[in-house]
C-alpha cells in the first residue's frame, strides 16, 4: 500500500514525461475530473475495470479507454470515455465502487471488464482451511490450487451490477476474456505448461458466464477471446502478438483491436 502511494506521487510528478508508474488506483485523468465534481458535458462512457482497463504499463493516452474515445470522436461523436480501470481489481471491487466510479459520472453506457485477477490461480496448502467448493479448488498431481472470486461469486456480482445499471437506465458492454501465454507466478514450477492450460480452461469457464449473462440481460458481448483468435488465423499470428511481453496483458495492438471493436458496437448502441 505505502508502494503504491509512492508510485502515486511519481506518476503526478512525471505526469507528462514518457515514462508510466503502475499503481493501484484511478488514472490521474479521471481523478481530475472527479475534483472538477464530475463529467457535465455531451455523453459519457464509464469503462469500469481492473489493469487492462487502467492500461497497465501504458501511458493514459495508450489505454483502450484513451483509444476508444478517439475512435468514437473520428466518427463525430462528442462522447467523454472515463478510464475507471484500478489494477488489481474482482468484481468485488467493481461493485463497491460503482456509486464512486460509475454513478458519479451519470454515464449513459458502461463498459465492464473483470475476471483475470477474480479467476488467477493460486497454490493452497492441502491442509488449508479452505471450503472444497467444486469450482473453486483445482489439483495438478499433488498441488491444489485455490481462486480468489468463485465462478459462482462472480457470476453473482456481475449479474448484480448489471442489474443495478439497468434499474438506472445505463446501457452495459461486457467484455469477455483471452487466453494468456505465461504464469509468472508459477515460473520456476515444474508442471509450468499445465499450470498454464488450467488457467486458461478456467478464465475459459470465467468468459462463459460473462457470456451467459450478457445473452440472459440482453445486453452486449464483446467476444475478445475468439476475436483475438480470429485475429491469429486471419493473420497468421499468434497470441504473443497481443500480449505485453509478461505474456498477460494486452500490448498496444491488443488495446487498438479492444477499442476498435468496442467503437462500432458503441455505434451500434447510440446511433
Amino acid at each position: 500500500m505505502r508502494s503504491d502511494k509512492f508510485k502515486t506521487i511519481f506518476a503526478k510528478i512525471f505526469y507528462k514525461t514518457p515514462f508510466t508508474f503502475n499503481y493501484s488506483g484511478l488514472r490521474l485523468e479521471t481523478v481530475g475530473l472527479k475534483k472538477n465534481i464530475g463529467y457535465s458535458g455531451g455523453k459519457a462512457i464509464v469503462c469500469l475495470g481492473d489493469s487492462n482497463t487502467f492500461g497497465w504499463n501504458y501511458k493514459y493516452l495508450s489505454s483502450y479507454p484513451a483509444l476508444l474515445e478517439n475512435k468514437l470522436k473520428k466518427t463525430g461523436r462528442n462522447i467523454k470515455v472515463i478510464n475507471c480501470g484500478v489494477g488489481g481489481n474482482t468484481i468485488i471491487d467493481g461493485f463497491n465502487r460503482l456509486e464512486s466510479d460509475v454513478f458519479f459520472f451519470r454515464p449513459e453506457i458502461v463498459i465492464l471488464n473483470f475476471g483475470f485477477n477474480d479467476g488467477m490461480l493460486f497454490k493452497i496448502s492441502r491442509n488449508n482451511n479452505i471450503k472444497k467448493k467444486s469450482n473453486s479448488i483445482y489439483g495438478i498431481n499433488n498441488d491444489y490450487y485455490s481462486l480468489p472470486v468463485s465462478m459462482d461469486e462472480f457470476k453473482s456480482y456481475m449479474e448484480n451490477i448489471i442489474l443495478k445499471l439497468q434499474k438506472d437506465c445505463i446501457k452495459t458492454i461486457l467484455t469477455g476474456l483471452y487466453r494468456i501465454k505465461d504464469v509468472k507466478s508459477f515460473s520456476n514450477y515444474s508442471e509450468y505448461g499445465k499450470i498454464v492450460d488450467l488457467q486458461n480452461k478456467v478464465y475459459m469457464g470465467y468468459n462463459e458466464i460473462i457470456k451467459y449473462l450478457a445473452s440472459k440481460n440482453n445486453i452486449e458481448f464483446f467476444d475478445l477471446w475468439n476475436k483475438l483468435y480470429n485475429y491469429e488465423k486471419i493473420n497468421y499470428g499468434k497470441i504473443a502478438d497481443y500480449l505485453q511481453i509478461d505474456g498477460f496483458h494486452l500490448n498496444s495492438k491488443g488495446y487498438q483491436i479492444a477499442a476498435d471493436n468496442l467503437s462500432r458496437i458503441i455505434c451500434d448502441i447510440i446511433s
